[in-house]
């Protein structure tokens, strides 16, 4: 099967003004294996992306990428029909944030999704993160200690934003095996260390922007050309080219 899915080009924009789970994780002291990171460059290369207009490519996804953001509503459905009496919506293409810059782009929670991208704090309680898998993953991450999870960081990214949020449930979804779907519950007191780390870390990298902005400020030379300028020069550079060669009667 062929899967492909294109998300909202305002929504990737809108996140580049925020620190997100998946960039927390870059900047945690030590790796999954426990090895002491370098986290200064780690800093720049995130700060650095976010200087980057959104272009086409992020927009569009192909393969298990696209294959796990379509399955988001599916996973939730499923979720929903065992576990009736905590009901979750799918939240699309939308971020949550708080005042330390840090935000979340929530795949469910338990109150319906608003019009609009951005959003502070909500009033949800309860937080769904959906992942699909292969099946080796999926169930691989069933059996695992939950508090071991590198996934677990996502959620306690958004139990750092929403403080209203009280669990979240990493809901793990993979319709062509025989045991679809699995759900790991997270409290807020399970993740109350993953939480103060990243306090720490949004502190530190509110400090590093600012000496970062500053300092490329005064190196940098203003260009008036955008790469999609430059597209166009020569795409209309090719045509030219290719009209020489045409051969008329």
């Amino acid at each position: 099967m062929y899967w492909n899915h294109r998300c909202s080009a305002d929504w990737l924009a809108a996140r580049k003004q925020y620190l997100t789970a998946s960039q927390i994780g870059k900047l945690l002291p030590t790796t999954p294996t426990g090895r002491p990171r370098n986290i200064e460059p780690v800093f720049l290369e995130i700060w650095a992306d976010k200087q980057a207009c959104v272009t086409e490519d992020q927009i569009e996804s192909r393969g298990a990428m696209a294959r796990g953001h379509i399955f988001e509503k599916y996973a939730i459905s499923e979720y929903n029909r065992h576990f009736p009496e905590a009901t979750l919506y799918h939240w699309d293409d939308k971020i949550i944030f708080n005042d330390k810059g840090v935000a979340y782009s929530p795949d469910a929670l338990n109150v319906e999704p608003l019009d609009g991208i951005e959003f502070p704090n909500i009033g949800a309680t309860l937080l769904g993160e959906v992942k699909s898998y292969s099946a080796g993953q999926h169930y691989v991450l069933a059996k695992a200690n939950k508090l071991q999870l590198a996934e677990r960081w996502q959620i306690a990214t958004a139990l750092y934003v929403s403080p209203t949020i009280e669990q979240g449930n990493l809901i793990l979804f993979n319709p062509d095996v025989a045991h679809q779907l699995f759900v790991h519950e997270y409290r807020r007191d399970e993740l109350q260390s993953e939480l103060e780390m990243i306090d720490e870390i949004a502190e530190s990298y509110q400090s590093m922007t600012e000496d970062f902005q500053d300092y490329f400020n005064t190196i940098s030379y203003d260009s008036w050309v955008t790469s999609d300028d430059i597209y166009q020069q020569e795409r209309s550079n090719q045509l030219t080219e290719r009209s020489c060669y045409e051969i008329t009667d």
